[in-house]
């Protein structure tokens, strides 16, 4: 699997998410209580809208797409407005080295 460079951990110092691109794609990059992080993808499935432009909920994990109301979980990738598999939002493969995250090119397989 190829990955690519995305942030460095020092970014996460004050905060806990960050969008990046990787080829083309809204990620985002979330950082656990635990210090571990995750990436997702985080483009709505309806119109591709940056679920992140208004930042993150200000409490919980469910978040509203801003332009037609789709909503999400960001801890599990579900989409809630359509349960049918085909709109979750796919995970990326992520690893951390010396300081220095990288995320996989492509989304990991879907269960």
């Amino acid at each position: 699997m190829d990955f690519i460079k995305a942030a460095k951990t020092e970014d996460f110092e004050s905060i806990n998410w960050k969008t990046v691109k990787i080829l083309a794609k809204n990620i985002g990059i979330f950082k656990r209580d635990d210090g571990s992080f995750y990436a997702m993808e985080i483009s709505c499935k309806h119109q591709q809208a940056n679920l992140l432009a208004n930042g993150l909920p200000k409490s919980g994990s469910l978040i509203k797409c801003h332009r037609h109301g789709w909503e999400y979980d960001l801890s599990t990738g579900k989409c809630l407005t359509h349960p049918d598999g085909y709109s979750d939002l796919r995970f990326y493969d992520l690893k951390v080295e010396n300081g220095i995250i990288f995320i996989s090119a492509s989304p990991l397989p879907k269960d």
